[in-house]
This record gives C-alpha cells, structure tokens and sequence, in this order.
C-alpha cells in the first residue's frame, strides 16, 4: 500500500488531498499507513506529504516567471496556508528563501 500511497502523492497537480484521505483511498486505516510508512520509508505520511510538495514548490518556483507568479501563490497551491512556517521549512530543504529561487 505504501507504493500506491507514493504514486497517489506523485500524481498530484496541487495540495488536495490529507494524510486521512489517503489512507481512505487505499482503503487502510490512518494507522496502517503510518505502520507502513514508518517501516518502508523511515518516515510518517504527513513529513513525507510535506516534503513532497515542498520539492514541488520548489520546482515551480524554479521554473516560474517572477514577474508574473508569487511565492505565496505557488505556496498556497501547495498546502502551505502559513507563510512564516512554509518559508522557514523551504530555507530548511533548500538553503536559500523562496523568493530566491523565484529571481534565480
């Protein structure tokens, strides 16, 4: 189940579906998936979902025209509804703030 689980968060197009909602579409209990998650990838569902969008914010902000696109849009698309928590996580991963990755 965890490989579905992956391919579920690979496909996304933005932040739509919970941790709970992935559980249900697989239909396995949320504890299940933590156990599985836990065991496989050394991880919880919710940090790997997390890191997940957080490559993905990443990705855009890379390719996106800073004239035409914020950090914040491309955050908010993301999941990432609190701007001090999601720029503090981004430096984290990445080394530099979002709006440096959005000029480079």
């Amino acid at each position: 189940k965890v490989q579905e689980a992956l391919r579920l968060v690979a496909a996304e197009q933005y932040a739509d579906r919970t941790v709970l909602d992935l559980a249900a579409e697989l239909g396995i209990s949320l504890r299940a998936l933590e156990i599985g998650f836990r065991r496989e990838l050394h991880t919880t569902p919710h940090e790997y979902l997390r890191t997940s969008r957080l490559a993905r914010v990443h990705e855009e902000l890379a390719r996106a025209d800073a004239q035409r696109i914020t950090v914040s849009a491309v955050a908010y698309k993301w999941g990432f509804a609190n701007p001090g928590r999601f720029a503090r996580a981004y430096r984290e991963m990445f080394g530099e703030s979002p709006a440096q990755t959005l000029r480079s």
